[in-house]
């Protein structure tokens, strides 16, 4: 039995197994492939097509949702499809255990624990079955879910399962994007739409090194663009459109268009993409594909026998990309330890042999001059949420109260900065090992971002800021009170370097006339200085240097449950 503790968090496992006894596990096996292969016609995986092996009981695989979580539950409904079509029993469960009925906890019986139902919820018939409290795990057959079914009634749970699989199918539809994007993308893009999402998270996890060899571009010169439609899911598009990205000066890309202009996301999400798909094709290594031929035949009768290849002769043109699509996905989905060591790697062997086959324009399905020529790609007014409706769900989720006064929501700004600075001084202080910082989360924190924001304009000078005194609560007085001697020390070195290059771009609080006595005059005049501003300016200066990129600002602010936007400023600099 496999450790919860060793499935990642990203990633749901599941089992097949047949009950008819006269079925061979090589049949079962080209069934489900056909049936995944003829569902993944229609959806594009955030990650990569559920991997599936052969057991020496059934079927197992392993699907990486990576931040697109609904994917689990996708995969739940096809396997309940599936299970009504064909004589089987299915498991699924991912690092939670039996996730499955969490949309069900107001419906289940008591004696319910994760620890209790470990092995008891199974697919049957399209149903999910949960077995009594009575039955052990240790002793459940295939053969005796039939028995089960009418002993048990799980009909409320069902019930319950509807509801969030329909959302699940809305929310995980795929979108339709016009773009520009050069041939060579378009092309490999066109024979096998899947690899749209090893692209995005090529670019989306790209570091420095991914970036060296996108300097120029060569095999994606910018004469080449052509309007384009695609797929991908929504998650993709979400991840493409929450980076900035300027490609560099060599690419022959710039100068990009202005954000008002219509062209402006078509262009910069292809860019993007290329990106991706470029940095896929300079890894991509020498190897030749091998795959067991028996299991692939097997799988193109199952595909035939369920119409997949519309009637086309064998060999032409139409039947030709089929078969491509076809072979695409059996390389990413059979989970053949010799031939797929990963889905990088399969993604970018298959994208370096598409690119080799290109030889130009005359390559692409169909060629088009603008998007008027497509169908209306697909809306995304999903990605607007009405502010008064965040509103409302944060203080659902969070219960905040609404009727604070004015000044207490000021103050509250004060405590929230307050906070951030607090944490800050005892991430700095905290010892660090061979580990790493341990950084402690003993009470729960609730930052309300609305109010961090505005707290932090009003330290920026955006408001009118309260006295530097108000930040400071009962702790931050007694540590005053108890470091004098290392306060004077710091009085005086600041005196003493205070007509240095060392203090200039130092942020200082404001003097007050009549304060300062006539041995201090010159320094005071220039004000003591602001730690917290300038510990707030520093980390948005770090913050703003890693270009869109992980850094230690914001590993830091991320690790403290900060999260700061971008600086539309330099983005429109940038643009």
């Amino acid at each position: 039995m496999i450790e919860l503790s060793n499935i990642s968090s990203s990633e749901v496992r599941f089992e097949i197994f047949h009950l008819n006894n006269d079925e061979s596990l090589d049949h079962l096996f080209a069934s489900f492939m056909a049936f995944l292969a003829v569902k993944s016609e229609s959806y594009i995986w955030n990650f990569s097509p559920p991997r599936v092996e052969k057991t020496g009981l059934g079927l197992c695989g392993v699907l990486e949702f990576g931040d697109l979580y609904d994917e689990e539950w996708l995969l739940l409904d096809f396997l309940k499809e599936f299970t009504m079509s064909n004589t089987v029993a299915a498991r699924i469960y991912d690092a939670d255990g039996e996730f499955v009925l969490v949309e069900a906890a107001d419906v289940l019986p008591d004696w319910v624990t994760p620890k209790a139902v470990e092995r008891k919820v199974w697919i049957y018939k399209g149903n999910i079955l949960l077995l009594d409290e009575k039955t052990s795990a240790d002793s459940i057959t295939i053969q005796k879910l039939s028995k089960f079914e009418k002993s048990v009634d799980s009909r409320r749970i069902n019930t319950e399962l509807l509801q969030k699989l329909k959302l699940v199918r809305e929310d995980c539809a795929v979108h339709t994007a016009n773009l520009y994007l050069p041939q060579r993308s378009a092309y490999i893009l066109s024979k096998n739409p899947q690899l749209i999402s090893a692209c995005v998270a090529a670019f989306y996890t790209r570091d420095p090194i991914d970036l060296r060899g996108c300097r120029t571009l060569n095999d994606f010169p910018r004469k080449t663009f052509t309007a384009t439609q695609i797929p991908l899911n929504r998650c993709s598009l979400a991840q493409l459109l929450s980076q900035t990205f300027v490609p560099d000066k060599r690419t022959g890309y710039l100068p990009l268009p202005i954000k008002d202009d219509p062209f402006f996301l078509p262009y910069t999400l292809g860019i993007k993409i290329t990106v991706g798909l470029n940095i896929l094709l300079l890894s991509a290594k020498k190897s030749s594909s091998s795959f067991d031929g028996s299991a692939f035949s097997n799988f193109l009768e199952k595909l035939e026998n369920n119409g997949y290849f519309e009637g086309e002769l064998e060999k032409s043109m139409r039947w030709t990309e089929l078969y491509d699509r076809a072979r695409s996905f059996f390389l990413t989905s059979n989970d053949d330890k010799e031939s797929n060591d990963s889905f990088r790697f399969q993604a970018s062997f298959m994208i370096k042999e598409l690119s080799e086959s290109f030889s130009g324009l005359k390559d692409l399905p169909e060629h088009v001059s603008n998007f008027s020529d497509f169908p209306p790609e697909s809306s995304i007014d999903w990605l607007c949420l009405d502010p008064k409706a965040f509103d409302q769900m944060l203080n659902e989720r969070y219960n905040w109260d609404k009727k604070k006064s004015a000044q207490n929501e000021e103050e509250n700004y004060a405590d929230q900065l307050a906070d951030m600075n607090k944490k800050m001084k005892n991430f700095v202080k905290t010892t660090s090992d061979f580990e790493g910082v341990n950084i402690s989360h003993n009470t729960e924190i609730e930052l309300d971002p609305a109010k961090f924001s505005k707290a932090l304009d009003s330290l920026l000078g955006k408001q009118d800021a309260t006295d530097s005194d108000d930040y400071l609560d009962s702790d931050d007085l007694d540590d005053l009170d108890s470091d004098d001697e290392t306060g004077n020390y710091y009085a005086e070195m600041d005196n003493e370097l205070a007509g240095s290059k060392v203090m200039q771009g130092f942020f200082r609080k404001p003097v007050e006339s009549g304060d300062a006595n006539k041995e201090q005059k010159e320094f005071d005049e220039q004000g003591e200085l602001d730690i917290d501003l300038n510990l707030v300016s520093g980390l948005m200066k770090s913050y703003e240097s890693q270009l869109g990129l992980t850094g230690p600002a914001g590993n830091i602010l991320a690790s403290l449950g900060v999260a700061l936007p971008d600086n539309d400023e330099t983005a429109n600099n940038e643009n």
